[in-house]
């Protein structure tokens, strides 16, 4: 892993992508399914904080039958 990507990770400019996990993985002995949880709910805490910034047409099934 370059320097300016483990960088770019820890300052938080960058997601932990599988590759990278298992980097971290080999080099100091963190489990890589950890790391990739702890970035999953990194995204999902991110998408819930710009949740209001989101809009989305609620989905209206057609009420008649076929």
């Amino acid at each position: 892993m370059s320097r300016p990507a483990l960088s770019n990770l820890l300052n938080q400019n960058a997601d932990l992508s599988g590759e990278m996990a298992l980097r971290i993985e080999k080099a100091f002995d963190v489990n890589m399914d950890t790391l990739m949880r702890i970035q999953a709910a990194d995204n999902t805490a991110r998408a819930r904080r710009n949740s209001a910034k989101i809009r989305v047409q609620r989905y209206q099934p057609d009420s008649a039958p076929p």
